[in-house]
């Protein structure tokens, strides 16, 4: 079977690392490049740390296509995603006036005045592809290392939800060759061990990947096919699930 384009995720906070927090976004991320046909290769959670956050995307720039992050985008002290990438990427910060104007705006419409706090939500590593956030204060943005493109987006799931439809799905999308197909099968009061053995040489006689869910006494299988066509999709995985 043709491999896939893969996918990280990183989610960036020191909430996260401590337990504080419930990781929705990493769940909501996976589950949207899967859909969009991509694999997603690991999930990681690294603190507010520079050297923690540097390290990260070392590792997952250099096999992946591409990456969704999510933290670190805010007005406080521990937002720190911006400048650690520019840092990374060895440019400096530049500060987008119109996205400045545009908090300012914002700001004021809420009754408040623009502070050196909110100002660093408008500094960004310098080449970046600044991602409008018209659901709050923090803009994302992208940047490309090697063939890897690095989407950095707020860590609210109502603003980073928008901001990964608009921007990030477009650029998965773009990387999923053919089409895929899959069909899920539930055996019901049969053990895991029992399922896989039967299904023995399945996946290579019909080219799919089997994919297992366990909730005993309920067993899922998922049957994924990938084809040039969603067609020949379909039909693969109908195949093997009439074996």
């Amino acid at each position: 079977m043709a491999a896939r384009a893969s996918a990280v995720i990183v989610c960036i906070g020191t909430e996260l690392t401590r337990g504080e927090i419930n990781n929705t976004n990493a769940t909501w991320l996976a589950e949207r490049f899967t859909a969009l046909g991509l694999d997603v290769s690991c999930i990681e959670v690294v603190a507010d740390d520079p050297v923690a956050i540097r390290r990260t995307l070392d590792q997952v720039s250099s096999h992946n296509r591409i990456v969704a992050a999510t933290g670190g985008l805010g007005p406080t002290t521990d937002d720190i995603t911006s400048a650690t990438v520019a840092s990374w990427l060895g440019v400096p910060r530049f500060r987008d006036a119109a996205v400045l104007a545009g908090l300012e705006a914002r700001l004021a419409r809420a009754g408040r005045t623009l502070t050196a706090s909110n100002s660093q939500q408008a500094d960004f590593p310098e080449g970046a592809e600044i991602l409008e956030n018209p659901n709050g204060t923090a803009p994302g943005f992208g940047v490309q290392r090697g063939a890897c493109r690095l989407f950095f987006m707020p860590g609210v799931p109502r603003e980073m939800k928008p901001m990964f439809e608009r921007f990030v799905a477009p650029a998965a999308q773009s990387l999923v060759q053919g089409a895929q197909h899959q069909i899920r099968l539930r055996c019901f009061g049969v053990p895991e061990s029992i399922v896989n053995d039967q299904l023995a040489g399945i996946e290579q006689e019909h080219a799919v990947r089997i994919g297992y869910r366990a909730h005993f006494p309920e067993i899922e299988v998922k049957l994924l096919a990938l084809a040039e066509s969603a067609e020949a999709a379909r039909a693969k995985a109908q195949a093997a699930a009439t074996t």
